[in-house]
Parts: C-alpha cells; structure tokens; sequence
C-alpha cells in the first residue's frame, strides 16, 4: 500500500460516511465505523460495531450499516453539531 492508495481510500470513506474492515485486522471479523461530530463540524470520535463475519453477513451488512450512521448522527447532533448529516 502507497500513500496515494491510504489517500483515496480515505477520501471513498468520506464520501460514503463510513468505514468498513472487512477482514483486513482479523480472518473472520468484520467491523463497521462512523464518525461523531462536534458543534463546529469537526470529527471528534467514532463510533463502531464488530463482529464475525456469520453475525454480520453480505445481507445484513446494510442494516447494520445505516444503524451504525444514524447512531453516529444522533450522537453528533447531541454534540450540536448542525452540519448536513
């Protein structure tokens, strides 16, 4: 992996509002992040959920997905963050 390659992927991450390891720290476990904003906007923290790969399947994945962003997004706006979740 190159720093271009780091880059872009953080960039995908961006645009899409989440992050996802599928695989990549553990054979088996996959795990499913967003971040938490403050009032300025700012990412302050994440939020994330783990588990096996059986639990967190292809199909449930997007479920869990939109859970884990509107979690993160309660959270923030509790933070008075007003940007456009």
């Amino acid at each position: 992996s190159t720093k271009e390659d780091l880059l872009e992927e953080l960039k995908k991450i961006r645009e899409m509002g989440y992050a996802l390891d599928n695989e990549e720290i553990q054979p088996g476990l996959r795990c499913v992040a967003a971040p938490i904003r403050d009032y300025s906007g700012r990412v302050v923290a994440a939020i994330s959920v783990s588990g096996m790969i059986s639990n967190m399947s292809e199909q449930r994945l997007p479920h869990i997905i939109d859970k884990v962003i509107s979690t993160a997004n309660r959270i923030s706006l509790d933070l008075g963050c007003r940007q456009n979740l």
